[in-house]
């Protein structure tokens, strides 16, 4: 405060005085402000990088008049770092919408009924494009005449959101790069890199993982058992039918029709009783009113949605019986009858159940158009997890504290990926606090984030022939073709026969005098003498075929068979097999 004392001074003698040190008459007071903003999600000063995020500035103020009326104005400022660690304003705008027209700003008003108090301030911040970005919170107090306090201090904690970021690299655990071996047991390493964490806080990194095609198409969620999630479909399905639905569209399963009933699978669409038309997307003709429909399942224990409803504003005046029938049971058990439009049911389907819908028309209302919506989409039984996945998600997490904004922690994956041959996988990572997702790294194009699972396939010929005479010597090429391959990169193809005998028997490693060996079971070391083939070679592109010769003395392989068997690696690690004795 500022307190005026007077003197009245004449000819350097003073007449009278006024020094009372507790006249608020004399008393300018100078009010003092201070804030600490947070996030409403966080309840601290880091928040999520979203298209909505509301922040709370609490402004404490002292020394302000009783009975006064104040207002309160804040703006967003952003911060910058030189490359001298020193913080600066910078000269961007905060928004406050999505579409960027408007920037962010608060304010409030109120009466001061003591000298010292607080009042909160909120705002709405587009935090989208924020990552790695921090803002602080500027405010401005006056009293309806004037600017009476102010608090400006872009390097403040109290008044700075931090909006984290974070990125990531995933590789092999057994050598380090970004190719693995389709194996039983696999382990993928990602390096999650975060910025502008607050330090000493707790946070948590989930990561899953989507399979992709060679064409990059995301194929769905990794499952513990190899299957994938579609997130579309809804359902856990074969890596194979993912792959056919997203490029062709065609559903899971076939559909089969006859003259006297509709056989087709529960599938997403909307279907309507009537004729099929040999069309994928189910049947859409004019009703058979008394029709039996009956959808065999796809996989057991599918919940179907059977649906009843019409499609011509009409009311529709039918019953639809939903009925269950077992494959061990000849017995029908009635699971409910539905009337009315849009009547809903949901029918829980028993391993190898089937579904019988019969629709009847109960009155004739003159109305010879009619539709009914039947098996409208069906969702597996799937038991979701928290986070809205199945639980046989592949999943990997890491809790930690950091010491510093800046850092590494990593996250470990562990699973058969025997059904990734020719496949990839691609990480997505979610940095959470306190069960609030603060910032996510899903980017099914990053190639940092992705997972190349090797195939190969091949096939052996005698001067293009799958017969020789078995009488001398012989030259096998074995045609190597290759998928998933990094293009400039030296990879060593390793070949073995087997001998297999007229029933399909594995007798055995083929030797050069025309016998069968036994691998060592301990070591895993090749009989001595065993035939085999190596090759090197460096692909220009991802995938294409080469060739390695097997020499041997074919004398004693009469009536049998011998089928190659190859190991693809590069710098020392397997990364693809072709090993099966029935091909």
């Amino acid at each position: 405060d500022f307190v005026v004392f007077e003197k009245l001074v004449r000819d350097d003698k003073q007449y009278a005085s006024h020094e009372d040190i507790t006249d608020e008459g004399q008393t300018i007071h100078v009010p003092k402000i201070t804030t600490s903003a947070v996030s409403d999600v966080t309840k601290d000063h880091d928040g999520q990088v979203d298209s909505e995020v509301k922040i709370t500035d609490t402004i404490s103020y002292e020394n302000v008049t009783i009975g006064h009326k104040y207002a309160v104005n804040g703006n967003l400022m952003l911060q910058d770092v030189t490359e001298d660690g020193s913080i600066e304003e910078s000269g961007d705008i905060v928004y406050s919408d999505e579409n960027d027209a408007t920037a962010a700003s608060g304010d409030a008003e109120f009466v001061a009924e003591s000298t010292s108090g607080g009042v909160d301030i909120e705002f709405t911040v587009n935090a989208k494009d924020l990552a790695d970005r921090t803002v602080v919170v500027y405010e401005e107090m006056s009293n309806g005449q004037q600017l009476v306090a102010e608090h400006k201090d872009i390097a403040d904690d109290d008044q700075s959101i931090h909006f984290p970021d974070m990125k990531t690299h995933a590789t092999d655990a057994v050598d380090g790069d970004q190719e693995a071996y389709a194996g039983a047991e696999t382990k993928i390493i990602d390096t999650v890199s975060y910025s502008n964490l607050l330090p000493g806080k707790g946070y948590e990194v989930n990561g899953y993982m989507h399979v992709t095609d060679s064409a990059g198409n995301d194929l769905g969620l990794l499952q513990s058992d190899g299957t994938v999630f579609n997130e579309e479909l809804q359902q856990i399905v074969s890596i194979a039918d993912s792959e056919k639905y997203v490029i062709s569209g065609e559903k899971p399963g076939s559909i089969e029709s006859d003259q006297e009933e509709h056989q087709y699978l529960i599938q997403p669409g909307t279907y309507s009783t009537g004729t099929y038309d040999g069309s994928s997307s189910g049947i859409d003709k004019t009703a058979l009113i008394g029709g039996t429909y009956k959808a065999s399942l796809i996989d057991p224990g599918l919940i179907a949605k059977v649906e009843v409803s019409s499609l011509n504003d009409v009311d529709n005046l039918m019953v639809a019986n939903a009925i269950y029938l077992s494959s061990c049971s000849e017995d029908a058990e009635l699971h409910g009858e539905y009337e009315n439009a849009s009547s809903e049911a949901t029918v829980n389907v028993p391993v190898d159940g089937l579904i019988s819908i019969e629709v009847t028309k109960i009155e004739d209302t003159g109305q010879n158009v009619r539709e009914a919506v039947l098996f409208n989409g069906y969702m597996s039984a799937v038991e979701m997890g928290e986070d809205n996945y199945p639980v046989s998600t592949v999943r990997g997490s890491a809790q930690f504290v950091p010491e510093s904004p800046d850092g590494e922690v990593q996250v470990e994956f562990a699973f058969n990926a025997s059904t990734l041959a020719g496949y990839s996988t691609v990480v997505f990572e979610d940095l959470y606090k306190n069960d609030v997702k603060l910032v996510s790294h899903a980017d099914i194009t990053d190639k940092d984030q992705t997972i190349t699972f090797p195939k190969i396939g091949t096939e052996l010929t005698a001067d293009g022939k799958h017969d020789v005479e078995a009488n001398g010597d012989v030259t096998l090429v074995d045609t190597i073709k290759y998928d998933g391959l990094e293009s400039g990169k030296e990879y060593q193809v390793d070949g073995v026969l087997h001998v297999v005998d007229a029933e399909g028997n594995d007798l055995g490693i083929l030797l050069n005098d025309g016998t069968a060996g036994q691998i060592n079971e301990e070591t895993g070391e090749l009989p001595e003498n065993a035939v085999i083939s190596t090759g090197k070679f460096t692909p220009d592109a991802m995938s294409g075929e080469t060739t390695v010769e097997f020499k041997f003395n074919a004398k004693g392989l009469g009536d049998k068979s011998v089928v190659a068997f190859e190991k693809l690696s590069t710098n020392g690690s397997l990364v693809a097999s072709h090993e099966d004795i029935a091909d």
